[in-house]
């Protein structure tokens, strides 16, 4: 196996590990395995370039993030602002990508028989999600390192640097830590409902603080200077900025000092705790395969599936991939893990949007009121957008196996087993499903509020926006990979890289946002009415041109 140049510079913390009890050599190796098996996979046609792609993503933001070190703010609302950005979009990151790697039991049945400790196997996941954090936290801290080499001194930087690897450990700990706790009180499905659940409100939680952050900072004024108070001690952001404050600018008041040291203690002191909990997580983690049954509720939703593929299906085969699809993306928890915070955010972000304009002079309802003499239900094109990860997403399984299109034996020049001659009734019924299952619901719970505000008028307008995120997935189907469903593995930054895909799809928005713009602006009601039956009529007619690949 090759060396890779990251276990060189963990091999300058063998005599810390060992101090813990961790079995360095043993972790050495496993890491190294982990290593190598993400190099094969990335290395793949499918998923090349996967990790290069996540760190120019990464890099793209660090550099719009940056931009606070040139602001004219005092130093502790600057690096506030910026620790708090970093820390949203790592956390995002390690959620999204890296969850599935602490909570991943395969290392425990297939390592763990043999005489590795649980210690051991444990901090050898991880080390390998701190390799990838790593990366993922220089990339956007970068160009903010280099603004402050130009702007500061380099005294200044290292100490930044410090920071952001104390908040890297931070994050990783705190997050398994509360995972730990999950573990020990819950058990079988019921656990992986609350670990679902709690991964996506720590999205949507993280998100609305990113979108406050972001939006304060056009509402701060030039020379503001911040006022600390007692309750700043339980934000972690200011913990690390406040050593700035303490170290290069004298404040030695007692405030800034408690949080400097909180800024040192606590990622230490959580590091201190999940090396203690370690053994407990690891035989807790054996919760996540007990499975509770329900014989009942399993007929009762294949008989609901089998009628839904009966009525909106075409024929038989494509029906049969339909229920086969459909039943799948109900028990991927690591597809659910991946696309559900995803699609948390995009419904929260168009009703976070809609106070964008908020006047202050007005009281809140009086606002909310004047909405409906507005376009701003055209926000929910941001939605749209996030959508576009769940069809990028749907081609990975954790139930993959290796080979080519294991799942599908086409009838053509490689595989002679089923008589299908065709891929497009599997990318109809995949298409078909989305809809159903993903698209649906996030346009119902986005709608109801958006009904409520911009009243009866928009119910045609909701209904223009869903058939338009019909095509705007249709030309992301087109412009990326048309891989089969459930037929790759997932890369390890897989949900990551897919947003430079998405990209792709932005075009396809910006189009459908303009033209339907330009229908509210230019047109009557009636015209609104016209321009959706169109989109119907032209989406029937393409339906099978697009999938017939």
């Amino acid at each position: 196996m090759e060396d890779f140049f990251s276990l060189k510079i963990l091999d300058l913390f063998r005599p810390l590990f060992e101090a813990f009890g961790v079995e360095y050599e043993k972790m050495r190796l496993i890491v190294n395995m982990k290593l190598t098996l993400d190099k094969r996979k990335n290395n793949s046609s499918e998923n090349k370039n996967s990790l290069m792609q996540s760190v120019i993503l990464y890099l793209i933001i660090g550099l719009v993030a940056s931009r606070i070190i040139v602001m004219p703010l005092d130093i502790m609302t600057k690096m506030t602002v910026l620790f708090a950005l970093i820390f949203v979009m790592l956390l995002t990151c390690f959620i999204t990508d890296f969850s599935s790697v602490i909570l991943d039991t395969y290392d425990r049945h297939i390592i763990g028989i043999t005489d590795v400790k649980d210690i051991t196997l444990n901090m050898s996941k991880i080390v390998h999600i701190i390799i990838y954090i790593s990366i993922m936290s220089f990339s956007i801290s970068a160009f903010s390192i280099l603004m402050i080499l130009m702007a500061y001194n380099i005294g200044f930087c290292l100490l930044f640097i410090l920071c952001m690897i104390l908040m890297d450990f931070l994050l990783i700990m705190m997050t398994s830590v509360i995972y730990y706790l999950l573990i020990k009180i819950f058990k079988g499905e019921k656990l992986k409902d609350v670990l679902n659940l709690f991964q996506i409100f720590m999205i949507l939680v993280f998100s609305i603080i990113y979108y406050f952050i972001t939006s304060s900072l056009s509402d701060i004024q030039i020379n503001y200077t911040f006022s600390i108070k007692a309750y700043d001690l339980f934000i972690p952001f200011m913990w690390f900025a406040s050593l700035f404050c303490v170290i290069f600018y004298g404040k030695i008041q007692k405030l800034y000092i408690i949080m400097a040291i909180l800024g040192i203690i606590v990622p230490i002191l959580s590091i201190l705790i999940y090396i203690k909990l370690t053994p407990a997580f690891e035989r807790n983690l054996e919760k996540l395969e007990q499975v509770s049954y329900n014989e009942k509720d399993s007929k009762t939703k294949k008989s609901f599936v089998s009628k839904l593929g009966d009525k909106i299906c075409k024929n038989n085969e494509e029906k049969s991939f339909f229920e086969f699809i459909y039943t799948n993306l109900s028990r991927d928890r690591e597809f659910k893990t991946r696309v559900y915070p995803t699609l948390a955010s995009g419904i929260i972000m168009p009703l976070i949007l809609l106070f964008v304009t908020y006047d202050r002079s007005m009281s809140i309802m009086e606002y909310l009121k004047s909405l409906s003499t507005t376009n701003n239900f055209l926000n929910i094109y941001l939605a749209v957008i996030l959508l576009q990860n769940c069809i990028l997403l749907l081609k990975y399984s954790k139930e993959y196996e290796e080979g080519d299109e294991p799942y599908y034996p086409i009838n053509d020049q490689r595989n002679n087993v089923l008589p299908i001659s065709k891929k497009k009734n599997i990318y109809s019924a995949e298409f078909k499903v989305i809809i159903i299952k993903l698209f649906v619901p996030v346009f119902i719970i986005i709608g109801i509020p958006y009904l409520i505000l911009f009243k009866a008028k928009f119910i045609v307008h909701l209904l223009i926006a869903f058939v338009s995120t019909i095509f705007i997935s249709m030309g992301t189907f087109r412009a990326n990979d048309k891989s089969l469903p459930f037929s790759e593995d997932y890369a390890v930054t897989a949900n990551t890289s897919n947003f430079l895909n998405i990209i792709k799809s932005i075009g396809f928005v910006g189009a459908a946002v303009l033209l339907h713009y330009l229908i509210i602006l230019k047109a009557p009601y009636i015209f609104s009415v016209a321009y959706l039956i169109l989109l119907i009529l032209i989406m029937k007619i393409i339906w099978n041109k697009v999938f017939d690949i």
